[in-house]
């Protein structure tokens, strides 16, 4: 890339400026350490006679206005904010945003990986609206929020026979269903009972890696390339999704759009890192008892 392509923190406060942002310095650097934005390129002119101002890339230039813009629109919020690189290095590649730079960005968006209950019961309240039954008991709602506040203000799974039966008693009242089992959505995709706490296993495993700093640059990519394709297949099933689903879970498959997908692809991609990481650590301890 051209020098002249390039720009000084001085000339990205200048352009800022001009689009009515009044900000200084000292916001870039908070940006950068947050992810929301890339290191500069250094210029070291050697021999300790110090260095010219670093330079960053037109792309990083506009991901900065574009930030600034939301932030002016009402996203102050840093886990609002880092949906942008996120979205653009899914969609858009390293050109925007490195990969050096995602695993900053995606601990900004995760955020504080200890909770309070306050915040768990939130998060609980928040997953049980995914699974609540109108048929299921009182009682059984209880037990399920319990368990899944302790899910949330642990970060891990203690008893998990025990949440697996009270995500069923909710998602699945017996007395309603018997032996049939229920599955939410279309006949080609149901979700049931049983895919909720391997997704919780996996959002879990993805929260611990990130919130560690624990998944290198190649295993990133691996997972983008993974979740190109199946948004491609999703995409691809979406008119057949939506036709199935009917009006009951007809929300469930919207249109894919770039508003759609900037409010949906850190979340997205957050649970597929989960199930890869738990299938490479399957991969290792079979590897491991067969050598």
């Amino acid at each position: 890339m051209e020098a002249q392509d390039q720009c000084t923190i001085d000339e990205l406060l200048s352009g800022a400026s001009l689009r009515g942002h009044d900000v200084g310095a000292r916001l870039v650097t908070d940006w950068i350490s947050r992810g929301l934005l890339d290191h500069p390129e250094k210029r070291p002119l050697g021999h300790g006679r110090g260095s010219l101002p670093a330079l960053y890339t037109p792309q990083q230039r506009d991901l900065f206005l574009a930030l600034l813009d939301k932030r002016r629109d009402g996203a102050t919020h840093i886990k609002s904010l880092a949906r942008i690189p996120i979205w653009l290095w899914l969609y858009h590649g390293d050109n925007w945003v490195p990969t050096r730079q995602i695993s900053r960005t995606l601990k900004s968006w995760l955020g504080d990986y200890s909770v309070s209950r306050q915040t768990a019961t939130r998060d609980a309240t928040a997953m049980m609206r995914q699974f609540d039954h109108p048929d299921a008991t009182p009682a059984a709602r209880r037990r399920l929020h319990l368990a899944l506040t302790e899910v949330a203000r642990n970060r891990r799974i203690v008893d998990r026979a025990g949440l697996q039966r009270a995500v069923r008693d909710v998602f699945e009242p017996a007395t309603v269903f018997g032996a049939v089992r229920r599955g939410a959505g279309p006949s080609t995709m149901p979700v049931n009972a049983d895919v909720v706490v391997p997704y919780i296993e996996a959002r879990l495993a993805s929260a611990r890696a990130i919130s560690n700093a624990r998944v290198d640059v190649e295993f990133l990519n691996r997972a983008r390339d993974e979740f190109r394709l199946s948004r491609a297949e999703y995409i691809r099933m979406l008119p057949h999704l939506s036709a199935q689903a009917g009006d009951q879970h007809a929300s469930m498959f919207y249109a894919d759009t770039p508003e759609s997908q900037l409010q949906d692809c850190a979340n997205n991609f957050h649970t597929l890192l989960g199930f890869m990481l738990l299938a490479a650590k399957r991969e290792a301890r079979v590897a491991s008892t067969t050598c």
